[in-house]
């Protein structure tokens, strides 16, 4: 008898006894053994067995490693091990049949401890020879991971955000990823991005959960798929990584952003700049556009947190509009609150016909 031993990479253990001739895993709740771990499609996997044959098919556009080897199918022996998702599936041996083989192996043991010489190896037979197997990492991971180090090794007067906007980009080109941070309304506000939609928000008790050290964060059922990485930054401060995931690279996605998580917690002196980007500097913010924009109506509470939402963007900012409104009060003000610097005012006049001049602010790193 065969049974698989599934570690769902949260600690806990499922044993299933293999007794029919084929059981499909996954996430859904009509499959054989339901599977529900970050990366474990709805069906994920299919096992068939022919007689004393394990045979394992990987679903379409689903990531399957047999043995740390990705494989859309295969045969399966007895300590082979497959990896969905998180979770790790062991093939294994009934304990009879593991406590037989024991037993077997044992007594064969003595009988060549106490049996004639001819059991035993002539001396001038050479020993087995022990053996390293090489494989090659995956291109994808192997150039990301070789992008990441450049993003870092750079001297410390290189604009880090920058260079992870640009590390973005050029990894998962064609995809959205974002650095941001959580401020005190438990929204997401953008550090570093490419990103062309609406940066996506979540429940606060989704982030406590990712914040206990040992999770990540898939988000399914939507337009896109997103993978929400912590980023272990010290002090209070709370900072997330999320990228859109490829169906057919998610393991190395996952590796890959774990591992930008790492550099960005080692590096964060670099990224947050020297007057800290977030933490107390949101607070000092907060009280400073509040004595220079009082006011208790809805209107007012918006503005401001737009403003705080420009002043801590490495993006530009443009306001518009009539002359007299106040564009260059804000524009002044959302310079003096940006914590990596005051950036530059730059002033466009424009003249229309009929209704007269007009004036654009614009603030920018550049």
């Amino acid at each position: 008898m065969v049974r698989l031993v599934i570690d769902t990479g949260s600690g806990s253990e499922i044993n299933y006894e293999f007794t029919q001739d084929e059981i499909s895993i996954g996430a859904s709740g009509n499959n054989d053994v339901v599977l529900r771990a970050p990366g474990v499609a709805p069906v994920h996997l299919v096992i068939r067995r022919n007689e004393q044959t394990l045979t394992f098919f990987g679903q379409q556009r689903q990531i399957v490693l047999l043995n740390r080897e990705r494989r859309s199918r295969g045969v399966l022996e007895i300590g082979d091990k497959i990896r969905i998702g998180t979770a790790t599936l062991t093939v294994r041996a009934d304990d009879r049949e593991e406590s037989a083989d024991v037993k077997a192996a044992a007594a064969s043991e003595v009988v060549e401890e106490n049996g004639s010489d001819t059991h035993h190896r002539p001396a001038d037979q050479p020993k087995p020879r022990s053996e390293v197997v090489l494989y090659n990492e995956p291109k994808f991971l192997a150039e990301g991971r070789q992008r990441l180090l450049e993003t870092f090794q750079l001297g410390a007067g290189a604009d880090r955000i920058v260079l992870v906007e640009k590390f973005f980009a050029t990894v998962f080109e064609g995809r959205g990823a974002l650095l941001a941070w959580l401020d005190q309304q438990g929204q997401l506000q953008p550090i570093a991005a490419n990103w062309t939609t609406k940066v996506p928000q979540f429940p606060l008790l989704t982030f406590t959960e990712l914040d206990r050290g040992d999770r990540i964060g898939v988000l399914r059922g939507s337009t896109r798929e997103l993978l929400i990485h912590p980023v272990p930054v010290a002090g209070e401060s709370r900072v997330y990584l999320l990228l859109e995931i490829d169906g057919d690279d998610f393991e190395e996605d996952r590796v890959l952003i774990a591992e930008l998580a790492g550099m960005l917690a080692v590096h964060w002196g670099m990224i947050s700049g020297p007057s800290t980007l977030l933490g107390e500097w949101e607070a000092d913010a907060r009280a400073r556009l509040d004595a220079r924009l009082p006011g208790t109506s809805q209107s007012i509470g918006l503005l401001r947190d737009q403003m705080l939402s420009a002043a801590c963007s490495a993006a530009p900012v443009l306001l518009y509009g009539r002359a007299g409104s106040g564009r260059a009060y804000l524009a002044s003000l959302i310079a003096s609150l940006r914590p990596t610097g005051k950036p530059w005012i730059r002033i466009l006049q424009v003249r229309e016909s009929d209704e007269g001049a007009s004036s654009s602010f614009a603030t920018s790193n550049e």
